[in-house]
């Protein structure tokens, strides 16, 4: 997005996110880990068929796996995840051109605050249907804010308050493809734009783990590696 556009999404101050403490590892994505620590699994597994050919990463990233962690942990009773077809719809009143050239993290953000989106039950995705917002209940947030991709403390916090973390970078041709036995991504800051969300991490590895909306078969069953200085360098 414009470096303008980005600036004046409020920054999460002190206070606002908790420090790392007690967790060397945290994996939203992981059953086991989250029922060790008294949670069950709030984030949604990886869709299967992804997003497609269309560009709606945004949507995935924001609202199927963002969101849906996030209102689940607040409370809010989900019966299937945050609906990527709703949101992507909802965004061409922000961006016309959003089904050919995809949307800002931060208009998604808007979409969620401002008119709230319905769960996937109610708007399955399509890659070839674009355009038709949901007239079901919408589940909204209260609010969002951004943190320094080069703060890993708050990045690691808000994972460990169950807050996923979208964010977009350049990805190029390595990057398609990563799998099950290469999934550590090395960005060059080459490539196309592309939206996902960070839901865990390794201290050990030094890495952040991510979920793309590529599908089950891509990378690590939907999941990939970046190391916290690659992430806070592109």
């Amino acid at each position: 997005m414009p470096v303008e556009d980005y600036r004046s999404m409020p920054e999460a101050g002190e206070g606002n996110f908790a420090t790392v403490g007690g967790y060397d590892q945290f994996d939203l994505s992981d059953s086991n880990f989250l029922s060790q620590i008294g949670f069950p699994r709030l984030l949604p597994a990886p869709d299967p068929a992804g997003q497609g050919r269309q560009p709606s990463c945004t949507a995935w990233a924001v609202g199927f796996a963002a969101a849906t962690a996030t209102m689940r942990y607040s409370g809010t009773n989900l019966t299937s995840p945050i609906s990527p077809a709703d949101l992507f719809a909802k965004l061409l009143r922000r961006t016309p051109n959003a089904c050919t050239s995809g949307s800002y993290i931060s208009s998604a953000m808007d979409t969620l605050v401002q008119e709230g989106v319905t769960t996937l039950a109610n708007a399955p995705y399509s890659e070839l249907q674009c355009g038709t917002p949901s007239a079901a209940l919408p589940y909204q947030i209260d609010g969002f804010s951004r943190v320094p991709a080069t703060d890993s403390i708050a990045i690691r916090g808000s994972v460990q308050m169950m807050q996923p973390v979208s964010f977009g970078i350049m990805v190029d041709d390595r990057f398609q493809n990563l799998g099950a036995s290469n999934s550590v991504y090395v960005p060059n800051g080459s490539g196309g734009g592309h939206a996902m969300s960070i839901i865990g991490y390794d201290d050990s590895r030094q890495q952040y783990k991510v979920m793309n909306s590529w599908g089950t078969g891509w990378g690590a069953g939907g999941f990939f590696w970046i190391s916290y200085a690659d992430f806070g360098r592109y």
